[in-house]
């Protein structure tokens, strides 16, 4: 009967006054109902919920105790092992998130975030090569990690390159070449990218990513695939407006001009 009012508390809270500290409050015990009943998505929402309550007071500053530290961390693991998030990047707008980079014992965890929010699967490998025995001290396991890690990279080659050869794919996921198919259709499951597959040519042809993290890089990615649309829609819509005046004989004002001087001309 209460979950289903959960995407009302926002705006409950704003017409009751809630302080800060009954937000808070309020967002914790949302989020322990939802996990409780299977619900680990939006448990995670109602974490971030809880921890973006902190940001102005870490950019002020102002001391925050230590569990705050310890959700923002477990608010990490989830976020690595959730087969449901596959974009990390809104966690680093959290000020309590940004804290764990220095600190004495999830600065190592805070290593592992960055990877899975934008690097590819060579620089996880690095990171258990220097680390072997983290993942499994945080909860977390290799298997499931490396395979999330494996469909996390394939999205990044879908928004480096709308084509991408097989053997690209092989050598990004560490895999063999008959093994690039059945990980494109994982990916595609995922919803982290449309794509279909020239067997012939062997190539993923991708016609939408999931961007893992967006950047200045990604808005000027942006910027250039739509000045691109623009142009192609342009000359489309010009190729139909001539073939249209060609359908109805109406001629554009240079060849009626070219047509008069033509007559003129020859009665001359």
């Amino acid at each position: 009967m209460v979950i289903p009012k959960f995407k009302l508390i926002d705006q409950l809270l704003l017409e009751w006054g809630a302080t800060i500290d009954q937000t808070r409050t309020l967002y914790k015990f949302s989020r322990k109902i939802l996990a409780a009943n299977n619900r680990s998505l939006q448990a995670h929402e109602f974490v971030v919920k809880y921890l973006q309550t902190f940001n102005n007071e870490i950019k002020e500053n102002k001391q925050i105790s230590d569990d705050v530290i310890e959700i923002a961390a477990e608010a990490a693991r989830e976020a690595i092992a959730s087969e449901e998030i596959y974009q990390c990047d809104h966690l680093f707008s959290l000020e309590a998130v940004k804290l764990l980079e220095n600190h004495h014992r999830h600065s190592t965890l805070y290593k592992l975030l960055q990877i899975f929010a934008q690097e590819k699967l060579d620089s996880f490998q690095a990171f258990l090569s220097s680390n072997p025995s983290y993942l499994e001290s945080v909860g977390l396991t290799a298997e499931q990690s490396l395979h999330k890690m494996r469909l996390l990279s394939l999205a990044s080659l879908g928004a480096e390159s709308s084509e991408i050869p097989y053997s690209l794919v092989a050598k990004t996921l560490q895999v063999s070449e008959d093994e690039v198919e059945s990980w494109v259709i994982d990916a595609v499951s995922a919803k982290l990218i449309e794509a279909k597959m020239n067997q012939l040519k062997r190539v993923v042809n991708v016609s939408f990513c999931v961007q893992r993290i967006f950047t200045i890089a990604q808005w000027k990615q942006l910027s250039t695939k739509l000045n691109k649309w623009r142009g192609t829609v342009h000359h489309l819509l010009e190729t139909v407006q001539q073939s249209r005046n060609t359908v109805l004989g109406i001629q554009q004002p240079q060849q009626q001009a070219q047509q008069i001087t033509s007559q003129t001309t020859t009665t001359a």
